[in-house]
């Protein structure tokens, strides 16, 4: 299984000191990677950070003997280890049936190639899978549910507008919006706070991502995450 990558948060901790809580504060002329500093002005898209455990569909294309291609699926959770709750993964699997039926039409011919990969992250929430992760349920029915926020096919990260147009496809709930700014704007958002929208409770935060994906020299993503707790 491929995992997701870490987020890095856009400063460095003052590993010196801590706070009353004992959490270590950020050294605010200190970014954690230097690309934050060059592109904190740019616009970055501030998505809703959801509140819960992560996890994916993972798709692959075999060769059968007889030459055509067959699409498998995997349901995995935050690492090979991770055990996913009875009642998160019976609501995964609905999502994410074993047969791939759902998704054959949506990747159209493009997984009948040798190779081909296709992941669809998210958050797993619902009952017991965090405090107030009932909040997070539709229907009065449901034990738990998946909030979509990236979709890898092969190498390729996939804009926010393909993401979109897949999530309404497959009936995926996907991270909302909050809005767009710099750095800076995403700072004071969260230190101001914002209402969530999903929950009746403080939201955990926000994920940046500029408006066109972006890499860095060795390929790995420019992507950031800004807090309320650390700011407030």
């Amino acid at each position: 299984m491929q995992t997701y990558h870490k987020i890095q948060s856009i400063f460095k901790r003052d590993i010196e000191n801590t706070d009353k809580s004992k959490r270590k504060n950020f050294l605010r002329d200190q970014y954690t990677r230097p690309e934050f500093e060059l592109l904190k002005d740019i616009q970055w898209r501030l998505e809703y950070k959801s509140d819960g455990s992560n996890g994916s569909a993972q798709y692959y294309s075999t060769k059968l003997d007889d030459g055509s291609f067959k699409l498998e699926r995997t349901i995995n959770g935050r690492t090979s280890k991770a055990q996913i709750p009875i009642h998160v993964l019976a609501k995964m699997e609905k999502l994410f049936p074993a047969d791939c039926s759902n998704v054959s039409e949506v990747f159209t011919d493009s997984w009948q190639n040798e190779g081909f990969s296709a992941i669809l992250w998210g958050e797993m929430v619902g009952k017991k899978v965090q405090s107030n992760g009932h909040q997070y349920l539709v229907n009065e029915e449901d034990e738990a549910d998946f909030i979509l926020f990236d979709i890898r096919i092969g190498h390729t990260w996939l804009r926010r507008e393909s993401i979109e147009e897949i999530a309404g496809k497959l009936g995926l709930r996907i991270a909302p919006i909050i809005g767009y700014g710099t750095l800076d704007d995403a700072i004071q958002l969260c230190k101001e706070g914002f209402k969530d929208p999903i929950r009746e409770v403080e939201p955990e935060g926000l994920v940046c991502k500029p408006k066109e994906e972006l890499l860095d020299r060795r390929g790995h993503r420019i992507i950031t995450k800004v807090k309320l707790c650390d700011f407030r």
